[in-house]
C-alpha cells in the first residue's frame, strides 16, 4: 500500500502489517526517510527501531497536528464536535494531507511539486467523495 492507495476506512493486512525499518518503510509507502524521521521525532513509536505500514498510518492520523509543527507547516483548523464517523475520515484525509504537504515543501522541481499538488487535490476530492 502507498498513500496513494488508501481506502477508507483504512484497510491494513499482510505485508502492511510486518515491521520494517525506515529505508524499507519508506519505499513501501512512497514517501522520503526524511518524513518518516519527522514522525519519528515527532513522538512515532517504533519496536525494536521497526515499524509497519499500519502502524505508522495509524499513529499519523492520529498525530498529524504534532507532525505538522515539528515540519514548519501551518496548523489546520481544529476538528471540534464530530460524529467518530466523520472525525475519523477528516483525520485520515489531514495525515495524507501533511505528507503530501511535507513532499511537497521538500521538492525542487516544479514537475514534482505540481505532481505533489494534484495528489493532494485528489486527497480533498477524496474526502468529499460520500461514503
Amino acid at each position: 500500500m502507498t498513500i496513494f492507495e488508501l481506502h477508507y476506512p483504512p484497510e491494513f493486512s499482510g505485508d502492511d502489517l510486518r515491521a520494517l525499518d525506515t529505508n524499507e518503510l519508506a519505499i513501501r509507502l512512497a514517501v522520503s526517510r526524511a518524513f518518516i524521521q519527522l514522525c519519528l521525532a515527532a513522538g512515532c513509536p517504533t519496536t525494536k527501531e521497526k515499524l509497519s505500514v499500519a502502524d505508522l498510518l495509524r499513529w499519523l492520523f492520529d498525530h498529524y497536528e504534532k507532525v505538522r509543527a515539528v515540519a514548519g507547516l501551518r496548523a489546520l483548523v481544529p476538528l471540534g464536535d464530530l460524529e467518530p464517523s466523520t472525525l475519523s475520515r477528516v483525520r485520515t484525509v489531514n495525515g495524507l494531507a501533511t505528507a503530501l504537504e511535507y513532499a511537497r515543501s521538500r521538492a525542487s522541481h516544479w514537475r514534482k511539486k505540481k505532481h505533489l499538488r494534484l495528489a493532494l487535490e485528489e486527497v480533498r476530492r477524496w474526502a468529499d467523495r460520500k461514503v
